[in-house]
């Protein structure tokens, strides 16, 4: 997602989607890393969304029932293929992939009519989780 030009509709909501997408894809597996943490907060902070915000929705990530868990149609192909690499990377930077991440990533790929291969390179870098998806 671009930065420093004049954001119309489209790119506003786009960023509200990217940002609670990578919350989604964090709270996946009911297990809040520090590595995502950081991630999520350093893309927050470019953003310019503010840090109280980010700090209250990653604590309550897990229990917010008003969070959507289905990933997000993005408007532009260009923002959905950043989104699903840096998600995928969200995903993997504990160092394992659970398959309700890999499941939600795929559907996000879906989603965005996009071809998987955007993120299964990324995926292929780290070992699968035992835990089954519930």
């Amino acid at each position: 997602m671009a930065t420093g030009k004049s954001l119309n509709a489209e790119d506003l909501q786009d960023m509200g989607l990217y940002l609670r997408g990578l919350l989604q894809i964090m709270a996946a597996d009911n297990n809040l890393h520090a590595n995502q943490k950081k991630r999520i907060k350093s893309f927050a902070k470019d953003m310019g969304f503010e840090e109280e915000y980010i700090e209250n929705n990653i604590k309550t990530v897990l229990e917010n029932k008003h969070l959507p868990r289905n990933p997000s149609r993005f408007h532009s192909k260009t923002t959905a293929v950043a989104f699903l690499l840096e998600a995928a990377e969200i995903a993997v930077c504990d160092g394992v992939l659970h398959p309700l991440e890999k499941k939600w990533l795929m559907e996000a790929a879906e989603i965005n009519g996009l071809d998987i291969k955007v993120v299964t390179d990324v995926l292929d870098t780290v070992p699968v989780s035992d835990d089954q998806p519930n």
